[in-house]
């Protein structure tokens, strides 16, 4: 990619999330030539194109619509229909351009089938690039989103969610002193309330209680370890971590270390807490067809993947993502100034944000979530990378995209009772 590109080398925004971490600062460095590597990064293609030929050539670019749907013609071939709904995904790309955000994926799917509704992409600084580029590679720090797989290994290995802990310091903040207890420790939350605030402190003490084999056995499930299928060859992101330094797994665990994400694996995140704790396999071809006579061709059969989590977990789970909305670091996004809220139908989710300031200051902001946070109908994932003078942030992207889907809704059934 030309110039400063973020998608140019792993990212390591974590070195400079946010100012006054020296001392994290030296042990990231240090940390970064003595890893164990959770997973490494790689493409996968988890289907066959020798099987599925037309997985070769698929496109976003050379989508036609029709009839409500898009369609998308393989050398006179093959028709493909995709899963996506042109209203949303016309949407979604528009709310992006219209901030003009430097770097900006979203996608969302329907639960349970696991259809993609929306993958869309966009770049003011690098407009060259795909949808796919966007949405499929691991270009971006996990940032706090990582703590989605922290709060369900703490769950799994019998954490309550009223567990209190006692920490010091900022929540924008974490120094490793902060994590022994202290005389000092003159704040407390529970395990719910951490998560909704995103209170960094917490996390990374909970987590001294866990077993490094224990963190990466969920990381794995949560897609940090197995391929992850889908139609398009995804990037796999990775979690590093040094086996010598006691401190590596409290700090990634609260988003503090080498971990990055696609949108799509957040996707696949979100997916595990909306199907009660079994993922949820998104797909984006609803049908491929012969040009020559319509006959319907065999499509590819996403693997079977064991449930993460029980359904209490999930269910947890849902409802800190719902707290995180209703009055944690997602309510900016979702609730207007005199807090009417702007789904009304309710949403969940976790969001996550990080800083890098050479050799250009980049804002990196998550919200991988839901909605309805209850009985999910939908669930997605959402990143935008912002100057110093944001416009959007991922949650307000989140908010008015899922607006935008429910109206669509309400108008569908109003015109189903005509």
């Amino acid at each position: 990619m030309p110039g400063h590109s973020v998608f140019d080398a792993p990212v390591r925004l974590f070195l400079v999330a946010f100012t006054g971490v020296i001392i994290l600062g030296l042990y990231l460095s240090y940390m970064d030539h003595q890893t164990d590597t959770a997973r490494g990064t790689a493409v996968v293609k988890p289907y066959s194109i020798h099987r599925y030929p037309w997985l070769r050539d698929l496109d976003l670019r050379k989508l036609t619509e029709r009839s409500g749907h898009y369609f998308q013609d393989i050398h006179g071939r093959y028709i493909v229909r995709y899963t996506l709904i042109p209203r949303l995904q016309k949407y979604a790309s528009s709310l992006l351009g219209r901030y003009e955000v430097p770097y900006g994926a979203i996608m969302m799917m329907d639960i349970p089938s696991g259809r993609v509704l929306v993958m869309a992409g966009y770049s003011s600084r690098e407009p060259n690039l795909s949808i796919e580029e966007m949405t499929l590679r691991a270009w971006a720090p996990s940032a706090s989103v990582i703590k989605v797989v922290t709060v369900s290994a703490l769950l799994k290995a019998g954490i309550s969610p009223q567990t209190r802990t006692c920490y010091r310091g900022g929540h924008g903040r974490l120094q490793v002193k902060w994590l022994e207890d202290s005389p000092q420790d003159d704040q407390c939350q529970d395990l719910t309330t951490a998560f909704a605030e995103s209170t960094n402190q917490v996390f990374a003490k909970l987590a001294r209680r866990l077993t490094p084999s224990e963190f990466k056995q969920t990381a794995a499930a949560f897609g940090y370890g197995p391929p992850l299928p889908f139609e398009f060859p995804v990037e796999m992101g990775e979690i590093r971590m040094d086996p010598k330094d006691p401190y590596s797994l409290p700090l990634t665990a609260a988003g503090f270390g080498h971990t990055t994400l696609s949108v799509y694996h957040g996707l696949f995140m979100a997916g595990i807490i909306a199907g009660d704790g079994t993922p949820v396999i998104p797909h984006i071809v609803d049908e491929v067809v012969s040009s020559r006579d319509s006959t319907p061709l065999e499509l590819p059969s996403p693997p079977s993947l064991k449930p993460v989590l029980t359904t209490e977990q999930a269910a947890t789970i849902r409802n800190m993502m719902k707290q995180a909305v209703v009055r944690g670091t997602a309510r900016e996004g979702f609730f207007m100034r005199n807090g009417k809220p702007l789904v009304p139908e309710g949403a969940g989710g976790k969001t996550g944000t990080l800083a890098r300031k050479k050799p250009q200051y980049l804002l990196y902001t998550w919200f991988v979530g839901l909605s309805p946070a209850d009985r999910p109908r939908v669930a997605l994932s959402v990143l935008i990378v912002s100057p110093l003078k944001w416009r959007i942030k991922a949650s307000h992207a989140a908010a008015w995209l899922l607006r935008e889907y429910w109206n669509m809704r309400s108008r569908q059934k109003r015109q189903e009772r005509r």
